[in-house]
């Protein structure tokens, strides 16, 4: 009797002792032993949680999948975002150029006193060359 499909094909009668030693008796839809294979769940009891669907992780409750699917996502946004802003600090960092302090021709001259208006001017038309890239 335990196992077989009751008249209609609809449910399957199934029985079980409880942990206090007494037989339980219930009825489930016949193709949980379908979905129970397919899924790849050797528990003979499991029932599939509301919103769970073939190829969801069988242990995992459907709500916490989502969950952790736009977690995940937010994640590589992040990350997307992150690299995008290292990027841009790199190109940032190579428009001041790093000039040398030694010169056979101008020895007694100090090169960042004359040098840094020209640095500010040089990152100045960098910025102005990506905001109009931007636009």
């Amino acid at each position: 009797m335990v196992g077989k499909v009751a008249p209609g094909g609809q449910e399957r009668f199934q029985r079980r002792h409880n942990a206090d030693g007494a037989m339980e008796y219930w009825l489930e839809r016949a193709d949980l032993v379908n979905i129970r294979k397919e899924a790849g769940v050797e528990d003979p009891y499991w029932i599939p949680p509301p919103g769970w669907s073939l190829g969801d992780n069988p242990i995992q409750d459907p709500v916490c999948a989502t969950e952790f699917k736009l977690l995940k996502e937010a994640m590589a946004k992040m990350e997307r975002n992150m690299q995008e802003l290292l990027l841009k600090k790199q190109e940032d960092d190579v428009a001041v150029v790093n000039t040398p302090s030694s010169c056979n021709t101008s020895q007694n001259f100090d090169h960042d006193f004359f040098l840094l208006p020209l640095k500010e001017m040089y990152t100045d038309l960098v910025n102005r060359k990506l905001g109009l890239k931007d636009k």
